[in-house]
């Protein structure tokens, strides 16, 4: 089974056309022996229609068949019989691969069309154009294309042990891998020098790449690499990261959910040393 982001600026919604259906950071599935449905246009469509925030708007190929973004608004989520609301961050662990890819650019083009709603240059309401994905200005010609913002998040080893933290976003007792968004002029490999050593003061050496994830939270790409230590104490900065410390892999905290590249990072560090 597979995902393709192919636009196609001709399709309508189908009765058997498969629906992310996106609502307060959530998204309606169902739960079945273990895998995780997603409902089609024709169970959704009439149950939801009073709570859409816009045109549905056409993600891809899913499984042979289109894929429909429906963004909802409203205090409440609208019930559908059978399915559910979960949290969409969590699901990700949850769905297959092809499932994932879809509903990481579902997510993505979501958040790009609740914040190009109006022009940032003139202030005036844009247009989503059908034929592609872009929000253009009738007042200016402002064109907002759905972007991906980079980030890096690495993997650091010293010996058998792996440098975990803990930020103040995350829930309580789960560490992760350090991670921050690329600023401008930088590389890629600037980025996590940088970030490393602002967060916990060490310096690392011998960085290579590993794997890229889009991360629809809101709408980053997350490129994945593994480091060395090289030198340096740690010593948090005290405004994100609350603690780190090394750890084996025979005594490792609470991890970041399945599905994330954090996981996948620490994962493979853990593969590679089976």
């Amino acid at each position: 089974m597979s995902f393709s982001q192919i636009h196609d600026v001709n399709a309508r919604p189908q009765a058997a056309d498969t629906v992310l259906a996106c609502w307060d950071g959530s998204l309606l599935v169902r739960q079945n022996a273990g895998a995780v449905e997603l409902p089609l246009w024709s169970g959704v469509e009439p149950c939801v229609a009073s709570s859409l925030e816009g045109d549905p708007l056409h993600v891809g190929q899913l499984e042979g068949r289109a894929c429909w973004l429906l963004s909802l608004a409203g205090e409440q989520a609208p019930e559908v019989q059978g399915f559910e609301w979960l949290p969409a961050r969590s699901l990700m662990g949850m769905f297959d691969e092809a499932k994932a890819n879809a509903a990481a650019c579902a997510l993505s083009l979501n958040w790009w069309r609740k914040r190009s709603r109006y022009c940032g240059a003139c202030g005036s309401q844009t247009e989503v154009l059908d034929s592609e994905r872009v929000a253009r200005c009738p007042s200016c010609g402002q064109m907002y294309y759905p972007t991906a913002s980079a980030a890096v998040i690495v993997a650091i080893t010293r010996g058998e042990t792996i440098l975990l933290a803990h930020n103040k976003g995350f829930r309580a007792g789960v560490f992760s891998t350090l991670a921050g968004f690329v600023d401008a002029g930088e590389s890629l490999e600037q980025t996590l020098v940088r970030e490393v050593r602002e967060e916990v003061g060490i310096e690392v050496e011998d960085i290579e790449y590993v794997a890229s994830q889009s991360w629809p939270f809101p709408n980053s790409l997350m490129v994945g690499f593994r480091a060395k230590y090289k030198s340096g104490e740690i010593c948090v900065d005290g405004k994100e990261i609350e603690t780190a410390d090394w750890f084996s892999r025979y005594h490792l905290p609470v991890l970041p959910v399945k599905g994330s590249m954090a996981r996948v990072l620490v994962d493979n560090w853990l593969q590679r040393r089976l």
